[in-house]
């Protein structure tokens, strides 16, 4: 429910403690582009290391164990880049930040953490998704790597469902 009607019933008002989390880590990450001459190509470069660092060593673990010849994340950008975007849910997330860091006037918020991993998980997975304008443009701008249709006004959705 509305936070100003919490705590009720048990339900205790929400801490934001991940949401904040992320947004320090989103803030720190732009923080960083800006010290370094702020360009698309490092905002790319910055996001798809955060992202690969989070994936890559957890997967190199367990490939020998599944048969799996592990990532060589020295093969290049293209390489850790495509492999990245092939995977349907973090694929779609790191499309959302790296937009989102290519544009220095960006403006991260505490409830993005929630935003990024609904939609990225339902972007990849659904047919439909209706998001609000902020996230939903951002999508609708990687609709072709996409398997949902992404639109931003409800009204929209019964012509989609038919």
């Amino acid at each position: 429910g509305p936070p100003d009607r919490l705590p009720a019933r048990g339900t205790a008002r929400p801490t934001h403690k991940y949401e904040q989390r992320q947004l320090d880590f989103e803030t720190e990450t732009a923080r960083r582009l800006q010290e370094a001459g702020h360009t698309r190509d490092t905002a790319h470069g910055l996001v798809l290391v955060q992202e690969a660092e989070d994936v890559i060593e957890r997967l190199n673990r367990l490939a020998p164990g599944l048969g799996l010849a592990p990532v060589d994340v020295f093969a290049g950008k293209d390489a850790v880049t495509d492999f990245m975007l092939s995977l349907p849910a973090k694929g779609a997330v790191c499309r959302m930040r790296i937009t989102g860091h290519e544009n220095p006037r960006f403006r991260w918020q505490v409830g993005d953490l929630d935003d990024i991993t609904a939609l990225g998980t339902a972007a990849a997975y659904c047919d439909v998704v209706v998001a609000e304008n902020h996230w939903g443009s951002i999508l609708q701008r990687h609709a072709g790597a996409l398997r949902a249709r992404v639109v931003t006004d409800v009204l929209e959705l019964p012509a989609l469902l038919i």
